[in-house]
């Protein structure tokens, strides 16, 4: 996906950055009243790149571990293997590569996992 920038009369196509999608992820769910944000994992190749905390109706804290990809991009196979050990041990753990299918998605998990809002 790009996304055309004009300047001065110029247009360029421009790549749609990992970080433009990871913004718009982390705006959403600030929004929601979760705390979202940016992880740095400096020796932890494989990492998600976002880190979601939020509440449930009693009060009980939870975790998402969300990696979010360019349009057209999927996580790989360390990426993938790091999600599968989060999840084993109860942890909301996902990838997307577009901001408003992730938010969406985050309820879909909350909802599977029996959570009240």
């Amino acid at each position: 996906m790009y996304v055309v920038l004009v300047f001065e009369g110029q247009r360029w196509a421009v790549p749609l950055l990992e970080r433009v999608v990871q913004v718009g992820f982390i705006r959403k769910c600030r929004a929601q009243g979760w705390d979202a944000m940016k992880l740095e994992t400096p020796g932890r190749a494989g990492s998600a790149d976002v880190l979601v905390l939020f509440t449930d109706n009693r009060g009980l804290g939870h975790a998402a571990f969300v990696e979010m990809k360019r349009p057209g991009e999927v996580p790989g196979r360390l990426q993938a293997h790091r999600h599968e050990e989060l999840r084993r041990r109860g942890f909301i753990a996902f990838w997307s590569d577009n901001a408003g299918a992730a938010f969406e998605r985050m309820f879909h998990e909350i909802a599977s996992k029996g959570i009240v809002l």
